[in-house]
């Protein structure tokens, strides 16, 4: 009986210690595309310390965390966009491969973002006529070969429809981050079982969008960090810029490691 009380207490501290950390900041994984490294954007502060290099040449990068594995895709118009791993402690790529949608390369790929247990990717579909630079067509992308299954184009419900970037908010809603021509950017839900593309909120101008608990945070072109409120999409304020750096995806880090580090940031504030 004591040993299950010890337990539950435990439990409720680790909760509470969580909880108390999260409110003091926030750590997400980028790739720093001009030295190829990853690193750790400190959202409270705007540090930005690099983990290791990935040992490939990465151009326009997206990240996602699923099951305990960190994904990416690069991106490199007109040449094959890879799907690849990589180690959080090392910042090292593995099993590198191309994304293929049946026989087809896909040449134009940027949205990862985990939603409902799985990978799901936006890229350009090889099929849709227009714009070739859209990234219109969302689909399952399984690791480790790259494939993408259950499909949609959802320039069928939006011609304008570009997803650059996606992010999964707490209660399983999906997102994209659509620019506009004229600058800025459009948040819109994106529904999948029943496919659905519908405005959200005006924002400005980013390339990725990731979401972590009760906070949204937007990377714009490589060099600032908004945060908007992720009920609403309003913007809070320009969390970080970075002028030296030219970042590159954005995801939260798994809860134990996030735990760490927010742990670090905390003690090393006494």
């Amino acid at each position: 009986m004591v040993g299950g009380r010890r337990v539950r207490w435990a439990a409720a501290v680790a909760l509470w210690v969580v909880g108390a950390l999260t409110a003091q900041a926030a750590f997400l994984y980028s790739i720093n595309v001009d030295t190829d490294e990853l690193v750790l954007l400190n959202t409270d502060t705007g540090a930005v310390q690099v983990v290791g290099p990935t040992g490939y040449d990465m151009r326009d990068v997206d990240l996602a965390y699923l099951n305990g594995v960190l994904y990416g895709i690069n991106n490199n118009f007109g040449h094959p966009a890879h799907l690849f791993a990589i180690n959080p402690e090392t910042g090292a790529a593995f099993a590198y491969v191309p994304i293929r949608l049946g026989v087809d390369i896909i040449t134009n790929a940027k949205g990862l973002a985990a939603h409902n247990g799985k990978l799901v990717a936006s890229f350009d579909t090889p099929d849709t006529q227009g714009d070739p630079l859209k990234c219109n067509g969302l689909g399952e992308l399984w690791p480790p070969n790259g494939f993408l299954t259950n499909v949609f184009d959802y320039s069928l419900l939006s011609p304008s429809a570009d997803m650059e970037g996606l992010g999964t908010r707490a209660d399983g809603q999906l997102f994209s981050i659509d620019n506009i021509p004229k600058g800025g950017a459009r948040l819109y839900k994106v529904g999948r079982n029943l496919p659905s593309y519908s405005y959200f909120a005006d924002v400005p101008a980013m390339d990725d969008i990731e979401f972590t608990g009760n906070r949204l945070f937007g990377l714009e072109n490589g060099r600032g960090l908004y945060e908007l409120n992720p009920d609403t999409g309003t913007l809070i304020k320009p969390e970080a810029t970075f002028p030296i750096v030219r970042l590159s995806g954005l995801a939260i880090p798994e809860p134990a490691t996030a735990l760490l580090l927010l742990a670090g940031a905390l003690a090393r504030r006494r």
